[in-house]
């Protein structure tokens, strides 16, 4: 059967080629460097080809090292597809050195990004450890050094492909047994080069990186005296401050995607959170939307302080994710949902977002339309083909009779006697063992003589159930 999945590709002579791709046809034994025609010789013509746009993938890097300042002050990049973070000091914010990898990985799952991450005392090690390593976040135990790469392939010193290339015809192929040999030797044959990266990893020769700078904090504020009072002189002074920030965000080409607003009273505070569908750059469309949070929200009779920073920004044309692909009419659909979410609370505008459940009824889960990160489950990749877009709330128990294979051939739905023509399963879904009560089932698209398609599974004890239909 065709494997499904994601091939990232580049054209190198004239011929397609492959640059990544991903976890299901890797385990088919696709490769970076492969021909685009060998990988589909070994997963068929299922996986969907995108064209790797290297400057993307630069900016998107950039923009994740910037995220991780939430982690680290010190935040570098490393090569095309890695970040190095100090943390020095840090761990204890998170309850120790692996609670914080643990909420590290799960943030970045909440991104919808795969990880790898170790911890080490050096750069290099951390690097080979994370990129060769068995685990997807390791700890490496302190003044461990090149004992913790021992096992680790040469590639993971970041020598040059010539020198792995005659190491391997040497026989040397670990890190371990190249740290075996005499170092008087190496230089004749292959430079400085050896000898340095095995200090690196040792911490006996330092590495230089270049952090990337954090995002500057944009913010406004100001103290009145008299104090401001009344809406109507609220949204003045914010209207004012809108001005000034959105044309500090125009110089960087971004917009604004959440805004947070301080009223300041002599006995407490107010804060005011605005969220977008998209980056806006509009200071009308914002002043209106500042207006909606206001006109739902108990002002102090006398505010003393008003203050507004850019909580969420991002480049001009961002959007949140949907489930609906983008088309004319998604911007006055995004003005829709923020209008209710400011009338009616965000947790009171929601929106699906699917979630990789093996149990159908519960492979979504509800969000607020204006919510970015959620780290309550693992993100689903994509619609499951085959299956209803809707289903029951709850599944209907059915009498059904079965043919010669125990598939359905005839059934009772809706007051009515249904005649199978065409059946396709069963597809089996299974739940872990971890999940009490566990669910088995196995389930058929039916299709009767009248035209109507409907989704129905049976249970081992031979129960069956309408789940869907496809009208």
């Amino acid at each position: 059967m065709p494997a499904e999945g994601l091939l990232l590709v580049t054209v190198e002579r004239e011929r397609q080629r492959v640059v990544a791709c991903s976890p299901d046809l890797e385990r088919a034994g696709v490769r970076p460097g492969m021909s685009v025609a060998d990988a589909r010789g070994l997963c068929g013509d299922g996986p969907r080809t995108v064209e790797h746009d290297p400057a993307a993938d630069a900016t998107a890097l950039e923009s994740l090292a910037r995220w991780c300042h939430r982690f680290s002050p010190v935040v570098a990049r490393d090569g095309d597809d890695r970040l190095l973070l100090d943390v020095t000091g840090c761990p204890h914010l998170h309850g120790g050195e692996r609670p914080m990898l643990r909420t590290m990985r799960e943030a970045l799952a909440a991104r919808r990004l795969d990880g790898r991450l170790a911890l080490a005392d050096t750069p290099a090690l951390a690097r080979a450890v994370a990129g060769f390593g068995r685990g997807t976040k390791t700890v490496v135990p302190s003044g461990t050094g090149l004992a913790a790469a021992r096992r680790l392939p040469v590639e993971s010193l970041r020598l040059a492909p010539a020198t792995v290339v005659a190491l391997r015809e040497l026989g040397v192929t670990t890190v371990g047994q190249l740290d075996r040999l005499p170092r008087s030797t190496l230089p004749a044959r292959f430079g400085s080069e050896i000898a340095h990266r095995l200090d690196e990893v040792a911490g006996r020769r330092p590495e230089t990186v270049t952090p990337v700078r954090p995002l500057e904090r944009l913010r406004v504020g100001r103290s009145f005296e008299p104090p401001v009072v009344g809406r109507e002189q609220v949204e003045h002074v914010v209207g004012r401050f809108l001005g000034q920030l959105l044309e500090r965000l125009r110089a960087r080409r971004e917009g604004v995607v959440r805004l947070t607003i301080l009223l300041q009273a002599e006995s407490d505070t107010t804060t005011l959170e605005v969220g977008c569908a998209r980056s806006i750059d509009s200071p009308d469309r914002l002043r209106r939307l500042v207006g909606l949070r206001l006109e739902r929200t108990d002002l102090p009779s006398e505010v003393s302080r008003v203050s507004m920073e850019v909580a969420e920004r991002a480049l001009l044309g961002w959007r949140r994710q949907t489930l609906f692909a983008e088309d004319e009419h998604a911007s006055e659909f995004d003005d829709l949902v923020e209008r209710l979410s400011l009338r009616l609370g965000e947790r009171s505008v929601l929106r699906p977002e699917l979630v990789a459940d093996a149990q159908p009824e519960r492979a979504f889960r509800w969000r607020s339309a204006l919510e970015d990160v959620d780290r309550s489950a693992e993100p689903a990749v994509g619609l499951v083909p085959g299956r209803p877009f809707a289903l029951l709330a709850r599944p209907r128990r059915l009498a059904v009779v079965e043919d010669d294979d125990g598939r359905p051939e005839r059934f009772e739905a809706q007051g009515r006697t249904h005649v199978v023509g065409r059946v396709w399963g069963p597809e089996r879904i299974g739940t872990g063992w971890w999940r009490e009560p566990s669910v088995r089932r196995d389930y058929f698209r039916v299709e009767t003589t009248t035209g109507h398609r409907f989704w129905l599974y049976r249970t081992p004890s031979g129960a069956w159930f309408l789940h869907g239909n496809f009208d």
